[in-house]
């Protein structure tokens, strides 16, 4: 008898890492939380993120502020959330990406809002590709090409929260480096831009 319930004891724990391991697999990840916002891109210096605001957050008790309020040459500006970040900044390909592909993710939902409303914001996933440019530091790439999300490759927002949605069913996760960036133009936005963003979640 002692056999026989160390045997059914053992089939549950086997069951039960099982379902786990599962559920682990197809758990959700919040890049927002997960990644850095260290991939600055275009006017650098005039970018300014807060990552723990505390104004009319989504999901409180915070969420993200970006401000990009004067121009330069460029006339752009924008931030990757990547996987790392060391002292030189961003992973743009130095180092390998993370393998979601066995995570069962097909989106990448997320939360955004304008200070005012009308703010021209481009949002994705994926693209960084470096490796064409300087193949001895940059060995690694993101394993898709950017991903916009479903209103185009920009969206004109709301001062109210609205939630968006980046499709990835037909993408490669199996390096991801990039897994979020913002972009803005300062020739739609010429008074400038601050916009929020919360719950940026692979699902």
């Amino acid at each position: 008898m002692k056999t026989l319930n160390s045997y059914i004891l053992s089939i549950i724990l086997i069951l039960g890492l099982s379902i786990t391991l599962l559920a682990q697999e197809n758990s959700t990840f919040n890049i927002g939380n997960e990644f850095i916002a260290a991939g600055y891109m275009g006017c650098t210096e005039n970018i300014e993120i807060n990552p723990a605001s505390i104004v009319r957050p989504y999901s409180d008790p915070l969420c993200i502020k970006i401000e990009f309020l004067s121009s330069c040459k460029l006339g752009w500006a924008g931030t990757y959330w990547t996987n790392i970040a060391d002292d030189e900044g961003a992973n743009w390909g130095q180092y390998p990406g993370t393998d979601f592909s066995n995570r069962g993710f097909t989106k990448i939902t997320f939360w955004a809002r304008g200070e005012k409303g009308n703010e021209v914001v481009e949002f994705g996933s994926g693209g960084i590709d470096n490796t064409l440019k300087d193949s001895e530091k940059y060995k690694y790439k993101d394993s898709y090409n950017k991903k916009y999300s479903t209103e185009g490759k920009a969206v004109v927002l709301s001062n109210e929260w609205k939630k968006y949605t980046i499709d990835l069913s037909d993408a490669d996760l199996s390096s991801v480096i990039g897994g979020f960036f913002w972009a803005v133009n300062w020739r739609a936005n010429p008074t400038g831009v601050t916009f929020y963003l919360d719950d940026i979640i692979f699902k």
